[in-house]
């Protein structure tokens, strides 16, 4: 799509949420990685997700991706 989806949009406008890894739940801040950060987390990600290149091809748009901060 053109644009951004709804639940980046979401998060970007209301960064505070809790998350749930298996057991473990916590506090965190959601932000945009920048585009300094973005190249090393992309990396990492399509490592994991190769679906991810496929996805990027898709689109004109710069595909964000979203780092979420523990509340400490």
């Amino acid at each position: 799509a053109p644009a951004h989806p709804s639940w980046y949009r979401n998060l970007s406008a209301n960064p505070q949420v809790h998350v749930q890894v298996y057991d473990r739940v916590f506090a965190a801040t959601a932000r945009t990685a920048s585009e300094a950060e973005k190249p090393a987390l992309w990396s990492i990600m399509s490592k994991i997700w190769p679906d991810y290149r496929e996805y990027a091809k898709k689109t004109t748009r710069d595909i964000p991706v979203v780092i979420l901060d523990p509340v400490k």
